[in-house]
């Protein structure tokens, strides 16, 4: 390789406030991953009834 590396960042962001809720820094696309960031931004907003947009990655 040429000494550059890709990370990829997940995150659930508040449209309201303009702030994240949560999100994931690695360094591949996992579903897994994902998961668990769509988790931590449910515990953290409590009751809410989310809109979920993506851009279609392979992990979702």
């Amino acid at each position: 390789m040429n000494g550059e590396y890709k990370m990829r960042l997940s995150g659930i962001l508040d449209l309201y406030g303009r702030k994240f809720i949560s999100y994931s820094l690695s360094e591949t696309e996992t579903s897994a991953a994902e998961i668990q960031v769509f988790q931590r931004a449910f515990n953290k907003a409590g009751n809410v009834h989310p809109i979920v947009h993506t851009e279609r990655g392979s992990a979702y």
